[in-house]
């Protein structure tokens, strides 16, 4: 489950520049180490603990070459990691240079299994102050709605 807490913030831009806002910010992030992934695939495989070490270096060095030639990879199931680069618009033709590009980034595209995962966690915000502390109706689809999944939602702790 994903757990959020209400924080507050004073802007200091925009129309509602010096006002105090309030919104929900997750408590922890939870990580799964790589050991423990090595333990899994050790566990449901016939590897052993060198070999999964040894392949996931070998994946890691091919994705980093990969990307640095411009290459989109592939990671089956999972999905694919590629480099993107943002542009900046011009008014003119003759202003398109190097310039005009940004940094570039690397971006994760999940396959629709692991979108769907995402879909499913649950998730709740603790907010003792809330006008409407009681479960809201669940609707199919929506976070912490009933969409036929395991997961859902939760309005507290």
């Amino acid at each position: 489950m994903i757990h959020f807490e209400v924080k507050s913030k004073k802007l200091n831009l925009g129309k509602r520049k010096g006002q105090t806002v309030f919104y929900a910010k997750r408590k922890h992030y939870d990580r799964a180490s790589l050991k423990e992934v090595e333990n899994e695939i050790v566990y449901s495989t016939s590897l052993t603990h060198a070999d999964v070490r040894a392949a996931i270096s070998a994946l890691s060095r091919f994705v980093l070459r990969a990307l640095e030639e411009g290459r989109a990879v592939d990671l089956g199931e999972l999905g694919s990691l590629r480099v993107t680069v943002p542009v900046r618009m011009v008014d003119k033709e003759e202003d398109v240079t190097l310039h005009t590009l940004r940094h570039p980034v690397v971006r994760f595209a999940p396959k629709a299994d692991m979108r769907r995962s995402a879909q499913r966690v649950s998730i709740g915000v603790h907010n003792p102050k809330a006008k409407d502390a009681k479960p809201k109706t669940p609707q199919p689809g929506k976070p912490g709605g009933d969409s036929g999944q395991p997961g859902g939602g939760g309005v507290g702790i």
